[in-house]
């Protein structure tokens, strides 16, 4: 009995051994893929990370954000800028300052912050969240 048992295992352990040799493994290009990383707040600016986490290179990326709330819905900003080049699995930061382009982001109260990435030939990638605006203090909450 135990020589069948001892046989037994040698063979299922056999098999195991040469189960990765046997084996292919294959891995697939994932191509460029856009998303927006994090959203820190602070005096009178924005600062967005926009980042790549495909294998290849993503050039001409286009961001927007938006902020709207406060106090009686006065804050209703707005702000653009592109980013020239990502490298893959790497991320790029943009500030977007507070005053500028006809927009100011002043106020007091809750605001929401929205932020959409896209470049030609990617999908685009969008994040939002809630943030708390103190006059030109911008201090995001999520």
């Amino acid at each position: 009995m135990n020589k069948k048992i001892w046989k037994m295992f040698c063979v299922s352990s056999a098999m195991l051994v040469s189960l990765p040799l046997l084996s292919v493994t294959t891995t697939a290009n994932l191509g460029p893929e856009l998303k927006v990383g994090e959203i820190n707040g602070g005096l009178l600016e924005l600062d967005i990370q926009i980042l790549n986490t495909g294998d290849v290179p993503i050039n001409n990326v286009e961001w927007n954000v938006s902020v709207n709330g406060g106090i009686l819905n006065k804050i209703n900003a707005r702000g653009n800028s592109i980013v020239s080049r990502i490298e893959a699995n790497n991320n790029e930061w943009d500030r977007y300052p507070a005053t500028g382009n006809g927009y100011k982001l002043f106020g007091i109260g809750l605001i929401t912050i929205t932020v959409t990435a896209k470049a030609e030939g990617v999908d685009e990638a969008t994040k939002t969240i809630k943030g708390l605006a103190l006059f030109s203090f911008i201090i995001p909450l999520g």
